[in-house]
């Protein structure tokens, strides 16, 4: 028996599955921000809405940590500017530091949220999904 295959690549069913790893929805993360931060066109800063004020302290680190990727594939800022320091991070959202500096470990331990050398952070492409259920399950037991 003869295990070739004898369609052409372009029609290999498999080949949909292979994707730049680097890629990020946009759809997702548009959806994940909308509700809590919007940007300013000129400056690139976030504005807080009222939604924002609503979310838990590990939510607000997040949000902002989305915000920055939102930026990086808008093409605002460059890899070197989307990880962020736990003191700009607790600056940003108005988050006491010293539970910045520890939620971000726990969100970090859970796989949300990445480090790089020099103890910046940001939200790795692949996590978007997992933050996704994490703040649709946060915000269902908040409604009960």
């Amino acid at each position: 028996m003869n295990n070739k295959q004898t369609k052409s690549p372009q029609s290999d069913p498999l080949e949909d599955l292979f994707v730049d790893g680097t890629e990020v929805n946009r759809k997702l993360l548009a959806g994940l921000l909308k509700n809590y931060i919007v940007i300013d066109k000129d400056s690139h800063r976030p504005i807080m809405l009222g939604g924002f004020n609503n979310l838990s302290v590990k939510q607000k680190l997040l949000v902002f940590l989305l915000y920055k990727k939102a930026l990086l594939v808008t093409g605002k800022i460059n890899t070197e500017n989307e990880p962020q320091k736990p003191k700009t991070i607790s600056k940003e959202t108005g988050v006491d530091f010293d539970s910045t500096r520890s939620y971000l470990s726990q969100l970090r331990s859970k796989g949300f949220i990445d480090k790089v050398k020099g103890g910046s952070y940001f939200v790795p492409g692949h996590a978007l999904v997992k933050i996704a259920e994490e703040l649709k399950s946060s915000i269902n037991k908040n409604d009960n």
